[in-house]
């Protein structure tokens, strides 16, 4: 089904754990990422096609399979998936709902709304588990690890400025048997006095600790596991996303036809969410497009940075090539885009500059024997035109007249 990615992704510990706690989270969220950016770029044609469409009070916005219900009882609905569903020891969640306008005509939420989503989770384990249900507030993060993004527990004094209150699942837990699907409702009610722009939250769904046999890497920590379905709401106002391209890093000097890569953060100084499109072009100096370099990743929150890196892997031998980068909001045409260029200069491997140098040094020197033994010639024509004897004597018999 469009829109499911397995994770298993570590974010709780048991006391067994001796580890670094920051650094095992800096790296299962990054994970995390990875697979919600899958999710996050605009689905095929033929997923749009087989999609669903919600209903008329959700009209334009296009979601993955965590689609609108109508409103009413919040019973969770359990299904049997089919029976050839392979169970690889994951259980898989809707990670990601974009939620840009509601309502006939279609706007942007505001104070008082409410409606309800459902999340989808399966079990593809062996064994029955019961998952935990708890909310929190999502971010924008420009923190050294580079994910974009910050949890923030209900608790919290920056969770105001999130969903961390606006969300409420249906149930606090619930049992699935091996290939079990759930359809859970969560609520999701816009308070008085909500900030604008993109506001931010998920459901984070905590699993217990695999059982005999299963994930190495968690018996080892000891730690427990969560996957995570998150929301972007669009609230009141008319907010836009600003990126801007920082740090724009790559060599002027690349050798030896080893790859050339581009480095740079990109931040979102604006009040809404943008999902990042562009490119980076190479080009040579006559002005001839030499490769274009996509660039497509997750949805960048406000007060967030995503560290860009693309690398060109076909760099020729020699050049002198110019490059621009260009990155816009993903269906937003008119609002900014993030800008930056260069130049860099490609040669060839050292011993073959080495040869070059060589053979330059050798023509030099062949040119200076000639141009020597030239104007000696020319003396010695000179000299016989003028009977100078004594010139004769020193050049010797081979040059006299």
């Amino acid at each position: 089904m469009a829109g499911y990615v397995p994770t298993n992704v570590s974010m709780r510990f048991g006391p067994s754990f001796h580890g670094n706690r920051r650094a095992v989270r800096g790296m299962t969220t990054l994970a995390a990422l990875a697979a919600i950016g899958a999710l996050a770029l605009p689905a095929s044609a033929a997923d749009r096609a087989g999609a669903p469409a919600p209903p008329a009070n959700c009209a334009a916005t296009t979601l993955p399979s965590g689609a609108f219900v109508a409103a009413g009882p919040g019973t969770p609905g359990i299904e049997d998936e089919f029976a050839e569903a392979t169970l690889d020891g994951s259980v898989g969640v809707t990670p990601l709902t974009d939620i840009l306008e509601f309502g006939t005509p279609p706007r942007p939420l505001r104070a008082g709304d409410s409606l309800r989503c459902t999340v989808d989770i399966r079990n593809r384990r062996t064994t029955p588990v019961t998952l935990r249900f708890s909310p929190h507030g999502i971010l924008g993060s420009r923190a050294r690890t580079g994910v974009g993004i910050r949890f923030v527990e209900p608790g919290d004094r920056d969770a105001a400025a999130t969903a961390a209150s606006w969300l409420h699942p249906a149930v606090p837990t619930i049992t699935l048997r091996p290939r079990q699907l759930v359809h859970l409702p969560v609520t999701i009610t816009v308070p008085e006095r909500a900030p604008t722009g993109t506001v931010a939250g998920g459901i984070g769904i905590d699993l217990p600790r695999p059982p005999a046999g299963g994930s190495r890497e968690s018996a080892a920590v000891g730690i427990e596991s969560r996957v995570d379905s998150q929301f972007l709401l669009q609230v009141g106002g008319e907010g836009r996303p600003r990126l801007h391209l920082r740090d724009v890093r790559a060599p002027h000097l690349r050798w030896d036809r080893d790859p050339w890569t581009l480095r740079a953060d990109l931040d979102n100084d604006g009040t809404l969410h943008a999902t990042p499109t562009g490119r980076v072009r190479v080009r040579s100096p006559f002005g001839n497009t030499v490769t274009e370099l996509a660039i497509s990743d997750r949805p960048l929150l406000p007060g967030g940075r995503l560290r860009v890196a693309r690398t060109w892997d076909g760099v020729p031998w020699f050049g002198i090539y110019r490059y621009d980068v260009r990155v816009g909001a993903a269906g937003r045409p008119g609002d900014t885009v993030a800008r930056a260029s260069g130049w860099f200069v490609a040669l060839p491997p050292l011993w073959v500059l080495v040869l070059v140098g060589l053979g330059l040094v050798a023509a030099i020197l062949a040119a200076m024997y000639r141009r020597r033994r030239e104007r000696a010639w020319a003396q010695a024509d000179d000299a016989a035109a003028h009977g100078d004897d004594e010139f004769d004597d020193e050049l010797g018999d081979g040059f006299a007249p």
